[in-house]
């Protein structure tokens, strides 16, 4: 190689100094061109009213989807299902007020003021001949007499004053039928049969029959006591009117 002709490898043609320089120019100007133009942003519009809607309406969304749901709300009973009754603080169950006593009124929930005007009434001399005169007692406030009454169950002793009164001297009394229920069995018995006990409406009588169901039928009298809702003292009322045997229950 002629070591006299390196320098043409630096040397440029009229039209290529042209290029290069035009070429420069157009990378100078780009570089300069953000800080010649430098457009102002405007601050977002931002609607307040309808800003607070949406947030209500996405709050609202998150309470529906994580509120309890209905498997684990316990079910809303009707009478003669022993639940707590809101804020009165009762515990109701089937009773006779002529005939309960002072702990059977504590165990419901009523004050102790109340429970000793009850007992001072039935001391006196009173008795309750029908449901209604419940709500008389002192101190019972119409909220909870409007939740207990439902619960009562007097036995009638009208009817039985008036036969004897009209029984004349010479013939003999005669006596009147009491309403007697039959022994049921735990295991084969309906829901329509257990709902005639006292103390078991419709609702618990399908659920004791639902939860027999469930465990293939009950293997001693204490076992129905487990069915959700069904007290120890309603339990108390009705076992002289259960038996058991070990037939399988029919599905219902």
């Amino acid at each position: 190689m002629d070591k006299g002709n390196w320098k043409d490898y630096f040397a440029f043609s009229k039209m290529q100094r042209r290029g290069v320089i035009v070429l420069s120019s157009i990378i100078v100007l780009l570089i300069a061109l953000p800080y010649l133009f430098s457009p102002e942003f405007k601050k977002p519009f931002v609607n307040q009213e309808l800003q607070q809607q949406l947030l209500a309406m996405q709050k609202g969304e998150y309470e529906k989807e994580h509120q309890p749901s209905a498997i684990d709300q316990p079910p809303q009973d009707e009478p003669f299902a022993n639940v707590s009754s809101g804020s009165t603080g009762l515990h109701p169950f089937g009773f006779d007020p002529n005939k309960l006593d002072e702990a059977g009124f504590t165990q419901m929930g009523l004050s102790n003021a109340v429970i000793q005007n009850i007992m001072r009434y039935r001391n006196q001399g009173g008795h309750f001949n029908e449901a209604n005169d419940f709500r008389k007692i002192n101190g019972l406030q119409k909220k909870e007499a409007d939740i207990l009454v439902p619960y009562i169950n007097i036995e009638s002793t009208k009817q039985e004053t008036q036969v004897e009164k009209a029984v004349p001297v010479n013939e003999e009394p005669v006596e009147v039928a009491k309403p007697v229920f039959k022994k049921l069995d735990i295991n084969t018995a309906t829901a329509e049969e257990l709902e005639a006990l006292p103390g078991i409406g419709d609702v618990l009588s399908k659920r004791i029959v639902k939860f027999r169901n469930a465990v293939n039928g009950f293997k001693s009298l204490e076992d129905i006591k487990k069915t959700y809702g069904l007290s120890d003292s309603v339990y108390q009322v009705i076992l002289p009117y259960l038996t058991i045997s070990d037939i399988a229950p029919e599905k219902h």
